[in-house]
């Protein structure tokens, strides 16, 4: 969902991560922003569940609904300076990574950036992924067993969690210790999925 927004409210988007507030139908939601910082108009990926959500999906272009300024401090994007980053998503948590793999392209770092999705059917914006994916991000999708199939991405079937395990465990053994670089983990997604991610990357 694209949303005009004045300009000041654009200015103050300033960190990947932030977010705003939807009101709609006397209810409430929050959004993360696909769209770069500082970038107008607003990006929303909607999947349309909850009052919110469900007047976003169904809005015709010019409808108004009430947005807050971006909110949050966003992500502590200084310490992905010299490390590994994956990027575990599902559900509605993959809008945190359109803006988040832009940012590692523009410095350079597409290399050692890794998105994992899980899901068991489409991928939303496959085609900018695609062209991601040719500058050097991986991307792989984790699906349920038996969902396993040809396809633009790698796939595995396998859950998220165990997926990262592997890999992280891959960075580990590759290499000594003296030459190991820090990893960081964004996540978004269901609770019980970011919990035993937490967990796992502690």
């Amino acid at each position: 969902v694209v949303l005009d927004v004045p300009p000041p409210c654009a200015r103050a988007y300033v960190h990947v991560g932030q977010y705003v507030e939807v009101l709609a139908e006397d209810a409430v939601a929050y959004f993360a922003l696909c769209n770069d910082p500082g970038e107008a108009p607003f990006r929303l990926l909607v999947r349309p569940r909850g009052t919110v959500a469900e007047a976003l999906a169904r809005a015709h272009a010019g409808a108004a609904f009430t947005v807050s300024e971006p909110l949050g401090s966003g992500f502590e994007w200084d310490k992905t300076r010299d490390a590994d980053v994956f990027v575990v998503v599902a559900g509605t948590g993959f809008a945190i990574a359109p803006a988040i793999l832009r940012a590692r392209l523009s410095e350079g770092a597409s290399a050692s950036t890794f998105l994992l999705v899980g899901t068991a059917g489409e991928v939303p914006m496959a085609h900018a992924l695609s062209g991601m994916r040719a500058a050097g991000v991986s991307v792989t999708l984790c699906v349920p067993l038996g969902h396993g199939r040809e396809a633009v991405f790698p796939r595995v079937e396998a859950d998220l969690e165990t997926t990262l395990a592997l890999r992280l465990s891959d960075l580990r053994s590759a290499g000594d210790e003296s030459s190991r670089r820090r990893v960081c983990v964004f996540a978004a997604g269901p609770e019980a999925l970011l919990s035993s991610l937490e967990a796992l990357v502690r």
